[in-house]
């Protein structure tokens, strides 16, 4: 069998979320040398003088720390402990939204210079409008902390609009319910729903275009453009930033090259010069993304099942979702869960 891919650090995130969550450990009597492994270490040392750390950073301080504490609200808890205001850059532009609709596009779209960790995209679904969240990146110990707490962080930048009773239509979470139960669900204000096929929270679509009593459009769109220079030096490689747009749109089985082209800001043939520039190809990467995808379910799922992982993969097809299996890891779904959780909990300890 093949061996899977080692995890990209190429992935960043700002520094700012892992200095907050330092701050909160100390003040929630979290012991993160005793708790962090080698690798979570040299982050936490990183964070405290670089402008970037690896995005894998924080979504593995939530997930290992909660574990050690066992306490399953730990990712909801920081995320109401946290300063709306001493994130990145982007938490620059919160204040000043006009509207939900505002809101959800300026962290749809610079949600990168953030967190390369995390996707978020908005549909019309019926009379409701979904937000959804997806791990954008691989978890060697799941995303399930991470997802709830941006959840809860987005819901509390979506109650500086809205007023501080908003909540949420309600939420849908892939994850199973934890076995401590659900009382720590109670700051989303809304009903909970575990199991499902994707991590979203609902809205009313009237709800978008609620004006914001400190919405100001004008200095908006001034901070917008400050930031997009800063997107342009965080913005690496045009390799990156498809694979980005691949695992936004992947599961909806919009990752094609005309639609990422478009999203990207190019013409098909265009993106496909630039990628060649870098020495990459539309499809490869397509491929390892969809390679990193499978793996990251394998190692994290608690119920693996073919269908679910064709849709997260954008296959229409449980039997491609097979195919894709056997041609890249020479392994179908149950052997590759074993011998990637294997591979994982063989680990040295840190």
């Amino acid at each position: 069998m093949k061996h899977a891919a080692n995890r990209d650090e190429v992935m960043t995130a700002d520094a700012g979320t892992m200095r907050q969550f330092t701050r909160y450990a100390k003040v929630s009597g979290l012991s993160l040398d005793d708790i962090f492994d080698d690798d979570l270490r040299e982050i936490l040392a990183l964070s405290e003088t670089q402008d970037r750390i690896p995005a894998h950073g924080i979504v593995d301080a939530l997930e290992v720390c909660a574990a050690a504490a066992r306490r399953p609200a730990l990712g909801i808890e920081f995320a109401n402990w946290t300063d709306l205001h001493g994130f990145g850059v982007l938490c620059l532009l919160w204040d000043h939204c006009p509207t939900m609709a505002e809101l959800l596009r300026i962290n749809a779209r610079y949600l990168h210079v953030e967190s390369d960790a995390l996707n978020v995209t908005v549909e019309r679904q019926g009379d409701e409008v979904m937000i959804r969240h997806m791990l954008a990146i691989p978890a060697h110990y799941g995303g399930t902390q991470f997802i709830e707490s941006t959840m809860m962080l987005s819901i509390r930048i979506m109650r500086m609009i809205m007023g501080e009773k908003w909540a949420p239509v309600r939420i849908e979470l892939e994850h199973p319910e934890p076995i401590g139960g659900r009382r720590h669900l109670s700051p989303f204000g809304c009903d909970v729903q575990f199991g499902a096929e994707r991590s979203a929270y609902f809205v009313r679509p009237r709800d978008l275009n609620t004006p914001s009593v400190r919405g100001n459009a004008q200095l908006l769109d001034y901070l917008e453009r400050q930031i997009g220079t800063l997107e342009e030096a965080h913005g690496g490689t045009v390799s990156s930033r498809v694979s980005q747009l691949v695992t936004k749109h992947l599961s909806s089985g919009r990752a094609t090259l005309e639609h990422i082209s478009t999203a990207a800001g190019m013409t098909p043939r265009t993106l496909q010069r630039r990628l060649a520039e870098e020495g990459a190809e539309f499809s490869l990467l397509l491929e390892q993304v969809r390679k990193q995808i499978a793996e990251q379910y394998a190692l994290t799922e608690r119920k693996p099942q073919l269908t679910r992982l064709a849709f997260r993969l954008g296959y229409s097809e449980a039997s491609a979702a097979s195919r894709f299996l056997r041609r890249q890891f020479g392994a179908g779904l149950r052997e590759l869960v074993q011998t990637i959780r294997a591979s994982a909990y063989d680990r040295p300890p840190g």
